[in-house]
């Protein structure tokens, strides 16, 4: 079983980029911190999707609703 992580890469449209770079800035003033990385951020969202079966499935609905799965 592998146990070093795997890296993944994601595109992001320059607009969404921008927009969550914003709410990491945000967040890290309302949490009194230096930085809220992104990639922390994205970290947490894919353990939440994963416990989280009212958010998969949403997910899931957003996926039917794009056709093939990319957004």
């Amino acid at each position: 079983m592998r146990t070093t992580p795997v890296r993944v890469t994601l595109d992001l449209a320059p607009a969404d980029h921008r927009a969550l770079k914003r709410w990491c800035h945000r967040s890290a003033a309302d949490l009194d911190l230096s930085q809220v990385p992104l990639v922390a951020v994205l970290r947490i969202l894919g353990k939440r999707l994963l416990a989280d079966e009212e958010l998969a499935d949403k997910v899931r609905a957003e996926l039917a609703e794009a056709g093939d799965g990319a957004h």
